[in-house]
Parts: C-alpha cells; structure tokens; sequence
C-alpha cells in the first residue's frame, strides 16, 4: 500500500528515516508544525490573510458595480466670479434614484481656457473637503460630470470647487454651490 510522503524517498512509518533508514530524521523538516503555538499562529496568519483578501475584494466589488437606472442629474452653473455667491441649487434626492449626476457647467463662451488636466473638490458645510479627484476630462460639450451612489452625499450645502492644471500649475476653473434636499416617497 503506497502512502504519501512528505519529501521523495521518504515513507510514512519509517521511524523518521528514509525507506532504508537513511537520511537525517523526518521531524527535522516539519519540527515546527508540531509544536502547538506555531500551529495556531500560521492558522491565524491564514484566516487573516483570507479574511483581508475577501475584505479587499469586497471593496473592490462595491467600488465597481455593474450599470445603474434611476440616475437622477443636477445641473449646475458656476458661481459668478468676483467673490459674489450664488444661493446654492437646491437638488431634491429623488426617492429611488441610485445616482446623482452633477453635470458641472462652465463659464460663458468668451473662455477659451485650456488647462492639461483638471481636479474637483466638494467641501460640506462645516468646510471639510469630503471629496477630491484627479484626472476629470470635460465632455464634448465642455462640461463636467461627477457621479455619486445614493448615500455618498447626505442632504446637506456643499461647494464644488474645480481646478485646471496647466504651465501655471493649479488654477481654478469654477465654484459652484449645492444643497441636496431628502427626497419624499412617492404616495
């Protein structure tokens, strides 16, 4: 009857020796798996290791969810410049929607700027930058669009703040202002 071996050459039963009782003893290649303590950390070690990874995974998974319906879309205009404030847009979250949409807009047709890359902040009303991203490209239409899950955002007063990057470095681009109201259900 062949039984596994641990190493070639090696059998199960032979003393700790080879199968002509050569060779230095089995216990020497697994000595540490038989004491207690080294058994239970490499098992902790494992279910650590397993549970980061599906930890991991599970993030990954949230972060990259398949298509959304109900997407609800909030345009906004930037606040004119100057340092006068617009009162920001109300937005209702409408119940069931599982998206926002902002479709930021951009100064009138007169500016041409072009800046190599561009960034958005969205502070909350207690000026905490909650938000910040790198790499917004403008659409075909030269606006802006940032999505965000329902629950991303509670109702609240927020400021969008966009950058352009450019030979001058970070420059901004627009400010804009938003409330988001909690929806009603539908009766």
């Amino acid at each position: 009857m062949l039984q596994f071996s641990p190493l070639p050459g090696w059998e199960v039963g032979s003393g700790g020796r080879g199968a002509g009782g050569e060779g230095p003893p089995a216990t020497k290649h697994a000595a540490w798996w038989r004491h207690p303590g080294l058994r239970l950390a490499a098992a902790a070690l494992f279910g650590l290791s397993v549970g980061w990874a599906a930890g991991f995974a599970g993030r990954v998974w949230t972060a990259r969810p398949g298509p959304t319906i109900n997407v609800q879309i909030a345009e906004l205009a930037p606040a004119e410049g100057g340092g006068v404030r617009s009162a920001p847009v109300p937005v209702e979250l409408e119940e069931g929607s599982e998206e926002l949409l902002l479709v930021l807009g951009v100064g009138g047709p007169g500016e041409d700027r072009r800046f190599t890359g561009y960034e958005a902040d969205v502070i909350d009303a207690a000026g905490r930058r909650i938000w910040s991203r790198q790499g917004l490209r403008p659409t075909d239409l030269g606006t802006f669009q940032l999505a965000f899950h329902r629950g991303a955002l509670a109702p609240g007063t927020y400021r969008i703040h966009l950058f352009g990057h450019g030979a001058g470095g970070r420059v901004p681009a627009g400010s804009y202002s938003l409330r988001l109201l909690a929806g009603t259900p539908p009766p």
